[in-house]
């Protein structure tokens, strides 16, 4: 049987984070008796503690902070780019420190982050579909590069992307428009992205391509990858995702908590 896993609130991660700020300053307190008694007979501890209380209670907000994010799963609802400088700065402790409050506030906001989250998103996925270029050619020397047209996303197109070389090289790259392209199929289609994604299918896999109900793509040696939308998708990306509508209208963005 397996064992029911508590999912906190941000009451239950503020008692967590004062019970731990105190036992780390009881830590501190033992510590130093330590050192005083052992002092008495001219010894000196036989270990090292290291503190920097200021640096400790930042990192207990650090890890509050990112439990609250993993749980409403906010990576699924933003550009991959934006969730990496997000991340960022809660470990390089540039959030405010957790409390009650915050965390109620930043609960209270969410909804509206996640839906200009998914705004972005959805917007930069037709940017970068409708911008990007692909190359022609075999070889480094004869390749080509052509501009996609600006008609919109078509049913079919191929972008240089870098896939194959993330997927399977040895260098690693950034996410590419694959990773917020899956996210955006999934989200305007109601359902929850999958916790293993295609790339990671295909990496596992050692596959070049991968299909589903929403896409289809292909990876290729010289960097492109080649896609294919379903219909829904693909009016619905070049509906939101140009300036002629917007998000909200008949799309309902369903936000899902992660059960830890």
């Amino acid at each position: 049987m397996n064992d029911i896993i508590k999912r906190y609130n941000i009451y239950d991660l503020y008692k967590i984070k004062i019970s731990l700020t105190s036992k780390i300053k009881k830590l501190q307190e033992t510590d130093e008796l330590i050192d005083e008694e052992i002092r008495l007979i001219q010894g000196y501890k036989p270990y090292r503690i290291d503190y920097n209380e200021r640096e400790e209670l930042k990192y207990i907000d650090c890890v509050c902070w990112r439990y609250l994010v993993g749980m409403y799963e906010l990576e699924k609802y933003m550009l991959c780019t934006d969730y990496k400088k997000m991340q960022k700065e809660i470990n390089e402790y540039k959030t405010p420190e957790f409390t009650i409050e915050n965390a109620k506030g930043w609960i209270d906001g969410l909804k509206q982050l996640i839906f200009d989250n998914v705004s972005l998103l959805i917007k930069q996925v037709f940017k970068s579909i409708t911008e990007s270029t692909y190359y022609t050619g075999s070889g480094y020397s004869n390749r080509q590069e052509k501009k996609r047209n600006n008609n919109g996303i078509d049913k079919s197109f191929i972008i240089h992307t870098f896939d194959y070389s993330s997927l399977f090289g040895y260098s690693y790259r950034e996410p590419t428009i694959t990773d917020d392209l899956e996210k955006a199929c999934y989200i305007l289609s109601g359902e929850k992205l999958p916790e293993i994604t295609c790339k990671d299918i295909m990496r596992k896999e050692n596959k070049t391509e991968f299909g589903n109900e929403y896409f289809y793509l292909k990876v290729c040696k010289n960097g492109n990858t080649h896609y294919q939308l379903n219909d829904d998708i693909r009016n619905k990306l070049n509906l939101y995702g140009s300036e002629s509508g917007v998000i909200g209208e008949k799309i309902k963005i369903k936000i899902f908590e992660k059960l830890f």
